[in-house]
């Protein structure tokens, strides 16, 4: 999952929520009980709320951060996904 953030810079996470696999979704208009926290990442399935900043945990059930997925972006401006910068993915090893 790549987003721009508001500051201008890219950040990318791994889009499948560190509780039981679901797909996480960016959302500009907040779930029910959120309205005041708009633009975080939600997971459907049992309520986990991260942080699109960081991949931090702010709510539910999720037991550790989104994985932040290293970017390069080239002289063009193009972006690439080159691997993990952190964070442990929820199948398989780094």
């Amino acid at each position: 999952m790549l987003i721009h953030l508001a500051s201008g810079e890219f950040v990318a996470y791994d889009a499948i929520c560190t509780h039981l696999g679901c797909q996480i979704h960016f959302d500009e208009e907040p779930i029910k009980g959120w309205e005041s926290k708009k633009d975080n990442l939600f997971c459907p399935c049992h309520g986990g709320v991260f942080d699109p900043t960081n991949g931090n945990v702010l709510a539910g059930p999720p037991p550790r951060p989104m994985p932040k997925v290293k970017l390069d972006i080239d002289a063009n401006g193009d972006i690439y996904a080159n691997g993990y910068e952190s964070g442990l993915p929820l199948y398989g090893e780094e």
